[in-house]
């Protein structure tokens, strides 16, 4: 009897071990599986200003490169980007993409528009 409660307590414990590998590899690889993120914060859609230099500003997931129309921009160890962009007067549509090293990519527009 005392061999039947250690040999449970084997299956057990290593059936808790096994559980714990797949959450984890799970977790892993969802990160791989659902592609970058992209949230810009600032500016909003349809945005009409007097100002000629805006911030762009916001933050992605699972991202190796990021572009503000088609120029690199850098991204900090969280995620975060801010960059300056100067307006021509009119109507500027701006757009953020980020691609992830498997080559997927997102992107985002903003219309704005800058009045004198």
């Amino acid at each position: 009897m005392h061999n039947t409660a250690i040999r449970r307590l084997r299956i057990f414990l290593i059936t808790i071990g096994v559980l714990f590998l797949a959450l984890y590899a799970y977790n892993q690889a969802s990160l791989f599986i659902s592609g970058p993120s992209l949230i810009i914060e600032n500016p909003p859609n349809n945005l009409e200003t007097q100002e000629k230099l805006i911030t762009v500003s916001g933050s992605t997931k699972n991202a190796s490169k990021i572009t503000l129309n088609g120029k690199d921009i850098f991204i900090n160890e969280a995620g975060a980007f801010t960059e300056e962009l100067l307006l021509t007067t009119g109507y500027t549509i701006l757009e953020v993409a980020v691609t992830d090293r498997f080559g997927r990519s997102v992107a985002e527009t903003r219309n704005i528009i800058l009045t004198e």
